[in-house]
C-alpha cells in the first residue's frame, strides 16, 4: 500500500497509479510509471509493521497508516471484544481490510 503525505500527514491511500491519476488529472506520466515511482509527488510506500499480540476479548483492526520519523507505517490499533460477536471475522470498510481476531480460551 501507497500513501499520499502532505503537510507531515497522511492523505489518501492509493493502491494503482490510475487512483492517483484520477486525483491528479494536471500530472503526466510515462505508461510504465508505479507507484514507487512517485516520492516526488509525496507517495509514499507504507511500511509493514508486526501486530500486537491480543489476548482473549480483544480485537485486532488495521487503521490508517502513521508517520513514523517521516515513513508512513501500519497503524494496529486494539480493542475490545463488542459481547454479541461469536467467531473470527475478516471485514471490508472504509476501503482497507480490517482484520478482528478472537482468541477463545483454549486456541494456540
Amino acid at each position: 500500500m501507497f500513501v499520499l503525505i502532505q503537510n507531515g500527514a497522511v492523505i489518501k491511500p492509493y493502491d494503482t497509479v490510475a487512483q492517483f491519476l484520477r486525483d491528479h488529472p494536471d500530472v503526466e506520466l510515462a505508461d510504465n510509471t508505479t507507484l514507487a515511482d512517485l516520492e516526488e509527488f509525496g507517495v509514499l510506500e507504507v511500511a509493514e509493521v508486526p501486530p500486537p499480540a491480543v489476548g482473549e476479548g480483544q480485537t485486532l483492526d488495521l487503521d490508517t497508516p502513521m508517520l513514523v520519523d517521516a515513513i508512513p507505517q501500519q497503524n494496529w490499533i486494539v480493542g475490545l471484544l463488542k459481547k454479541s460477536r461469536r467467531s473470527d471475522s475478516l471485514c471490508r470498510g472504509s476501503g482497507r481490510w480490517h482484520h478482528a481476531w478472537l482468541q477463545r480460551a483454549g486456541s494456540a
